[in-house]
């Protein structure tokens, strides 16, 4: 006699749900936030160099390291 005969289950493991991690609209707006603080950051930085460079009387062919 076999054991299925016998009375014992047959169980098959199905896979449980998996909980969602993240959502892909939190992961877009995310990574445009950061790309946009990094091009505000940018340009804010690179904006008054020209008038910088003026107020301490050094032109744009100079530059560290050059002899």
């Amino acid at each position: 006699m076999s054991a299925i005969a016998a009375g014992a289950e047959l169980r098959i493991a199905l896979p449980l749900p998996r909980p969602r991690l993240f959502n892909p609209w939190l992961v877009a707006v995310t990574v445009t936030l950061a790309t946009f603080m990094e091009l505000l950051d940018t340009s804010i930085a690179n904006g008054p160099l020209p008038h910088i460079a003026g107020g301490l009387s050094t032109g744009q062919d100079e530059h560290l390291g050059s002899e």
